[in-house]
């Protein structure tokens, strides 16, 4: 018997550390997250660093985020885990029903449920959301507009939460597949921007280029100009390009050929692709 006891004090010592740490650790990671850290090593979000820094799986990682961020807006809940009046399997769900009008309360209440309680008001709760979808999604909106100077095309929306779960997840998983550009004001959001062009413009299942019609002269296409003036091309909606985003969009789009005199056109070539698709995927192939 005393055997047993020992063994059983050693076992709650350890877990009284562990949840200790767990909960530390968590604090750790809220703070971590919310100071948006994670981009200085060139990652899209924090659950994608915590799987690279520590080789966990994703769902291990996206929970501890979640966990660090609900936290960080209920602090009773928080305080409560930290001095062990609650355990991680009764967090975890309490940390998808509370919010931060209910902190106090749940922080008070939870410690005296079970997991399995904690896990029905869940479901209770997702019932509830279920029904409020139908409402988001009549909600939903995209809108698109260039700055003044027509540099950027500003992109913003609301999206219901299986668009924006779905969205989300079809970003980032792109997003980690493009090499990051050292050179970008912000390499993280930059992939993401690159992402979002490339499914949006996906043929296939493989990334097509978007069809964009541009009036440039061939000289353009060519080489530089000798003085090291920037020459611009017009797109057919006028916005203006420089020669060097013409030159990366002839890299591999459709080029039609429109021969022009005195601005007015006189005749239509075929359209033609710059790098047939047999050609680029050997090439893929080869440099692999």
């Amino acid at each position: 018997m005393e055997l047993a006891r020992t063994l059983a004090g050693r076992v709650d010592d350890a877990l009284d550390r562990m949840e200790a740490a767990t909960a530390e650790a968590l604090d750790a990671l809220g703070a971590f997250d919310e100071a948006v850290e994670y981009r200085s090593d060139g990652h899209g979000a924090c659950a994608e660093w915590l799987c690279a820094r520590r080789a966990m799986s994703w769902a291990t990682a996206s929970e501890l985020v979640r966990l660090a961020r609900a936290l960080r807006r209920l602090p009773e809940i928080a305080g409560a885990y930290r001095r062990g009046e609650l355990c991680w399997d009764q967090l975890r769900p309490l940390c998808q029903v509370a919010l931060a009008e209910t902190d106090r309360a749940w922080a008070e209440r939870a410690p005296r449920m079970s997991p399995a309680e904690l896990w029905r008001e869940v479901e209770r709760q997702r019932q509830v959301r279920a029904e409020r979808a139908a409402d988001d999604r009549k909600a939903r909106r995209l809108w698109m507009r260039w700055d003044p100077e027509r540099r950027f095309l500003q992109v913003a929306g609301d999206l219901p939460g299986e668009q924006g779960v779905a969205f989300q997840a079809a970003v980032r998983r792109r997003a980690k597949e493009i090499p990051r550009d050292p050179e970008a004001f912000s390499p993280a959001e930059a992939r993401q921007a690159d992402a979002v062009v490339e499914l949006v413009s996906a043929s296939g299942g493989r990334p097509a280029p978007a069809t964009v019609v541009v009036h440039a002269d061939a000289k353009l296409l060519a080489d530089a100009p000798p003085d090291g003036t920037r020459r611009l091309a017009e797109t057919a909606e006028g916005l203006r390009l420089a020669a060097e985003a013409v030159r990366r969009l002839a890299c591999d789009a459709q080029v039609e050929l429109h021969l022009e005199r005195e601005g007015h056109v006189v005749g239509i070539g075929r359209a033609g692709r710059a790098v047939p698709g047999w050609l680029l995927r050997a090439i893929e192939h080869r440099d692999a």
